[in-house]
């Protein structure tokens, strides 16, 4: 599957559940699943430029008496089909997958012991501060929740296997 299209899938998935501001849509996902395929605030606005102009989504200008007016989206029915039609094209190609962590971790050879450390301490530092927040979010139910398990245990996993590394 491309990375575009889980990307564009995840931002779908998460105003089909709840209309959101793209402030709002960016910090759920980066509190979330988001941050695990890339999906920067940058991206994030892209993508929803695309939805907008592809009718899968619209705005709707909403004013909070503490917040200046903010254009709240929402999910159309063409987006509707959309994403059953995205969610079903992801499924159908599970091939790719992303891993960072591993991917990087095979090419610190590469560099002074020096750099490596660092990288190592960085890379650690970042996965700590990602179960944080993963501890954070709100519990989930069905394979939502389970999503979140899977993927706490996988940032956990990268952690030990990080803090071995630096011993």
């Amino acid at each position: 599957m491309s990375l575009t299209a889980l990307k564009e899938l995840m931002v779908l998935s998460t105003l089909r559940a709840h209309p959101l501001h793209g402030y709002a849509l960016v910090e759920a996902l980066e509190g979330g699943l988001g941050w695990t395929v890339g999906l920067t605030r940058p991206t994030v606005y892209a993508i929803l430029r695309r939805f907008v102009d592809r009718a899968w989504i619209d705005g709707e200008a909403v004013r909070d008496t503490r917040y200046p007016e903010r254009e709240v989206y929402r999910v159309t029915a063409a987006g509707e089909r959309a994403h059953g039609e995205l969610l079903r094209r992801c499924i159908g190609d599970l091939t790719e997958g992303t891993h960072p962590v591993a991917a990087l971790l095979a090419h610190l050879d590469g560099v002074a012991p020096a750099e490596q450390r660092a990288a190592l301490e960085a890379m650690c530092a970042e996965r700590r501060r990602r179960l944080r927040a993963l501890d954070a979010f709100p519990p989930h139910d069905g394979l939502a929740g389970r999503a979140l398990a899977l993927l706490h245990e996988q940032v956990r996993c990268e952690i030990d296997a990080l803090e071995d590394l630096l011993r």
